[in-house]
């Protein structure tokens, strides 16, 4: 533990695998400053190794003798200082690379940041295919998205990939004189168990298997978690260095201090808001609100849209069926009376059936649109594996459409409510259930 930060406990270990002769890993933990980083380097073992502790040590160097680290007092304000320091580091590596002819050398980088003024506040930033997860209340969470070619083509199994296209990173250290860190906020919460690591460790045990792993030893002291994590990579292969930091929060947190923060920690704040801004022009903000990993908020909007739109679909099939195909609308139906229809007599029970067979296949239609669009820009898929994905999608979409259903026809059958009203009763109890299922329970959320 440390003085400024007596709520956390940490431990950093690395191997260099079964494959390699070179550990080109590199890793660093700040404990005073609520600091930790792990790094992966790559271009071959010299230029890797440089490019990972050129990258740790500049994080070093910047939280520890800087004349600004004293106002590192935020997880902001310590972004600020992180990026800078990163940024130094990429142009140094570019530098050396170009001078030794190295190609392609760089590194990745995950970073976790606390906050010393607000304790429950923490943020990641990362560049590359080094990860942070969460581990709390016996869940595993991915904090970070990785920044490679298999990610952007929505990939989970990289040997389904042409060998040249993988382990192909999109975004690293050193490739560019500045680094494009993405940036996640944290609510840190008592007896969080947070873990970065290189892919070292994410290859080569999946992330149900790491699950297990920490609901069945998560509570070993922290050396030992860290070892049989690298042991479990070596087990399964070993194939690259495995760097593996974990940091875990006690069960308690200190209050958030009352004290004012220096004004130079809200211009290093304020500064890093600008530049985040600056260099996130309005393709790049679309493109960020379209992905898996946009703010929970930004999520509910794209979910309330995207059901929109698929319950646009399963009005409009619904109505035009019932219409051409099953006659299902009586002459006082508020549809029918909006448009000056003329509606064939129907009883009740021949009405309700042909609902119901309008509301089937308007089900097939508009949830295959929604599947399609809630897997591409809303949910992150890779809970299960996509074909049963797909077909808990549509067993939850059929629980509902069933149970929506019965409502529907209890209302038109013993209440004699229009069937527009109770279509629309089916529909809100359908997307209930709906949302419900497929964020905690089909896809990562």
């Amino acid at each position: 533990m440390s003085e400024a930060f007596p709520y956390l406990t940490a431990a950093v270990l690395s191997d260099t695998g079964c494959r390699r002769e070179n550990n080109e890993d590199a890793a660093v933990s700040l404990l005073q400053c609520g600091v930790f980083a792990v790094a992966d380097g790559m271009g071959g073992a010299a230029a890797g190794e440089v490019a990972s502790q050129c990258t740790v040590e500049a994080i070093h160097t910047a939280f520890t003798q800087s004349p600004d680290a004293p106002f590192a007092l935020t997880a902001e304000s310590s972004a600020w200082l992180l990026t800078r320091a990163v940024n130094d580091a990429s142009r140094a590596i570019k530098a050396y690379a170009a001078d030794h002819g190295f190609a392609g050398s760089g590194t990745t980088v995950v970073v976790l940041v606390f906050d010393r003024a607000t304790p429950t506040r923490a943020c990641v930033l990362h560049a590359g295919d080094s990860r942070a997860y969460r581990f709390r209340d016996g869940l595993l969470s991915q904090l970070t998205a990785d920044h490679s070619l298999a990610a952007a083509a929505g990939v989970t199994v990289e040997e389904s990939l042409p060998m040249r296209f993988r382990g192909v990173i999109t975004r690293a250290v050193g490739l560019a004189p500045d680094v494009e860190l993405e940036r996640t906020s944290l609510a840190v919460r008592p007896n969080d168990l947070y873990l970065l690591c290189t892919d070292g460790l994410s290859k080569m045990v999946s992330d149900p298997q790491l699950a297990a792993l920490l609901v069945r030893e998560g509570d070993r002291p922290l050396e030992e978690l860290a070892q049989t994590l690298i042991d479990h990579a070596l087990q399964a292969g070993g194939e690259d260095n495995v760097s593996v930091l974990l940091v875990r929060v006690a069960n308690h947190l200190p209050p958030a201090t009352n004290t004012p923060l220096p004004r130079q920690t809200r211009l290093f704040e304020k500064e890093l808001r600008s530049q985040s801004m600056e260099d996130a022009p309005l393709h790049d903000i679309i493109r960020k609100c379209l992905s898996h990993d946009a703010h929970p908020l930004v999520q509910f909007i794209k979910y309330g849209i995207v059901g929109g739109m698929a319950t646009g679909v399963h009005i409009i099939t619904f109505f035009l069926c019932g219409w051409f195909l099953l006659p299902c609308l009586t002459q006082d139906d508020i549809v029918v009376r909006l448009l000056g229809l003329t509606a064939p007599e129907l009883t009740q029970s021949v009405r309700a059936w042909n609902a119901g067979f309008c509301n089937a296949i308007g089900f097939v239609l508009s949830n295959t649109f929604c599947y399609l669009l809630n897997r591409l820009f809303v949910f992150k898929p890779g809970r299960h594996h996509w074909i049963i994905e797909f077909l808990l999608f549509f067993a939850v979409s059929g629980i509902s459409m069933v149970l929506g259903t019965a409502i529907q026809t209890f209302l038109i059958t013993q209440s004699g409510i229009q069937t527009t009203l109770a279509f629309g009763a089916n529909i809100i109890c359908a997307l209930f259930i709906n949302y419900a299922m497929r964020k905690f329970v089909i896809f990562k959320g």
